[in-house]
């Protein structure tokens, strides 16, 4: 007669679902505990207002300004501003290019914000993102640019996030 008690592995089945309700239930207390924290804070309908917001950057500085709505007013909001700009150049000689360049800078800035008795919060900050094209001596072409950026607001109490990119005119400048 065999006899299959395979006491080991019922043990350690046991244990590891012993582990996995343990680390269920410490994750649900953590995820509770944060909103009960926060959710003092988080509004429904909060997020940033679109034309009160925006972002304008010259190469070298980047400024943003925001307007978030839907706040709870008297409670201060962090907002994370993340920026990144990049310069794109050609050199072009008789219609082919010689060569290319690309360049990229970015910044990432945390500030807090009182919110209003009307529910809004507002921002204005300048951050220095400079950028050029590499001068190129002894070549001669016409460098052809471009500048690209994006700039990611995103409100750590409320989570609300807005995303803004643009683009500057392309230029001309002699090598």
């Amino acid at each position: 007669m065999v006899r299959n008690n395979d006491v080991r592995g019922d043990s350690v089945r046991g244990l590891l679902l012993s582990w996995l309700t343990r680390l269920t239930a410490i994750l649900g207390v953590l995820a509770l505990s944060f909103m009960m924290v926060t959710g003092t804070a988080r509004a429904s309908g909060a997020g940033f207002v679109r034309g009160a917001t925006y972002a304008l950057w010259d190469g070298t500085t980047l400024t943003v300004v925001c307007r978030e709505a839907g706040l709870t007013p008297g409670v201060d909001t962090t907002v994370m501003v993340e920026g990144n700009g990049t310069v794109d150049g050609a050199c072009r000689k008789s219609g082919k290019i010689l060569f290319t360049t690309h360049s990229e800078a970015s910044v990432v800035d945390f500030s807090s914000y009182p919110v209003s008795d009307a529910g809004t919060a507002d921002g204005n900050r300048v951050y220095t993102l400079s950028l050029s094209v590499p001068k190129v001596r002894g070549v001669d072409c016409v460098m052809e640019t471009s500048q690209r950026y994006s700039v990611t607001l995103h409100d750590l109490v409320t989570d609300a996030v807005l995303v803004i990119e643009g683009d500057t005119t392309p230029g001309q400048v002699l090598a």
